[in-house]
């Protein structure tokens, strides 16, 4: 006996296609929420904010990026506070400034403005800049990166009227200044500036379906998810890499094993803190010991402060006679000894 023939249409195959592309699909959707917890953010489901790297003017061998800040601009709401001008933005970092980036093109009367900006460390200062000759007036300054805010103009700061001296407008060609700087509080991580040696490094762990490994020694991105604070690596109980992992892009589209450049966080950071205290204590003693050794060796004098306490007459038990004048102590001694050897035989 034979089997039928099995012979299909274009169309039946078409579906079959179709069908298998749908079940493929379920599955990887299904695979991406088992893996949300354990890898929060690289879904297949990436999400794009308007980033720009920018690059320091007059710094030394600084490289791109470290850390994604996002900057708030509130727009006023009073009279003539929109713009029909571009507006600028400028960060400094350390003790360089950025290049002179766009802000806005415009803004309408109330409107919130947001822009992210990849830096290599936090900023310092913030200065904005009238580009045109249109006024530009704004409520509130704010800096983002993580979860952290940090506020750099309030509302109640000076007033919000049109003035020569105003920290709330700039203007190009009129009475109000044509760029205001504002002084940044620091950053609530300590360790941010560091950022910018942050590298990734090779590890067979760091491979996800669906998104790029970055190669060795890529700059590590933060601030684009809010375990990172801002700041470090995330650890996700080392799955990806021993000192956790990295985006190294702004669209979360590539990411990477952290190598040892990284700055420590949490229990390493608490661990890290104690082997420092530790190391300068010990280098501490060390002088002090290197010290009297080479007075020693001098022919000077070292006081010993712990065994002058222990043998001082001050020191010694009520009623307990002073120690004997000092003298050939080998003679006093070998005298000593005779006299009591003799008592001994009287």
């Amino acid at each position: 006996s034979h089997f039928p023939s099995s012979t299909r249409s274009e169309s039946e195959h078409l579906s079959l296609f179709m069908w298998l592309w749908t079940l493929l699909t379920l599955l990887t959707a299904t695979a991406t929420d088992e893996h949300v917890e354990q890898l929060h953010g690289l879904t297949l489901m990436q999400y794009h904010v308007q980033t720009t790297h920018i690059k320091t003017v007059g710094g030394s061998n600084i490289s791109l990026g470290g850390i994604n800040v996002t900057i708030e601009v509130q727009t006023g709401r009073g009279d003539y506070a929109q713009t029909e001008t571009p507006i600028a933005i400028t960060f400094k970092v350390g003790s360089a400034w950025t290049e002179k980036m766009t802000l806005c093109e415009k803004a309408d009367l109330g409107e919130l403005i947001k822009k992210s900006f990849v830096l290599d460390g936090w900023p310092r200062q913030v200065r904005i800049s009238a580009e045109g000759t249109d006024a530009f007036a704004y409520e509130r300054i704010v800096l983002r990166t993580g979860e952290h805010m940090v506020p750099v103009l309030s509302v109640t700061t000076g007033s919000l009227d049109y003035s020569n001296t105003s920290a709330h407008w700039v203007d190009g060609n009129e009475w109000a200044p044509d760029s205001n700087t504002y002084d940044v509080m620091e950053f609530p991580g300590a360790e941010v500036n560091r950022t910018a040696n942050c590298t990734t490094k090779y590890d067979p762990r760091a491979w996800y379906f669906g998104y790029r490994t970055s190669p060795v020694g890529t700059q590590c991105i933060f601030g684009l998810d809010s375990r990172d604070e801002g700041w470090h690596c995330i650890y996700n109980d080392a799955k990806y890499g021993s000192l956790g992992w990295c985006y190294t892009a702004t669209d979360r589209s590539s990411w990477g094993s952290c190598s040892d450049n990284c700055p420590l966080y949490g229990p390493f950071k608490v661990l890290e803190k104690r082997i420092k205290t530790m190391h300068s204590d010990m280098k501490g003693r060390w002088n002090e010991e290197m010290t009297a050794i080479k007075k020693a060796a001098a022919g000077t004098t070292v006081p010993n402060k712990s065994r002058e306490a222990t043998l001082s007459p001050a020191s010694s038990p009520s009623g307990a006679p002073a120690p004997p004048p000092a003298g050939n102590a080998t003679g006093n001694v070998t005298a000593g000894g005779k006299a009591a050897k003799n008592e001994s035989f009287l």
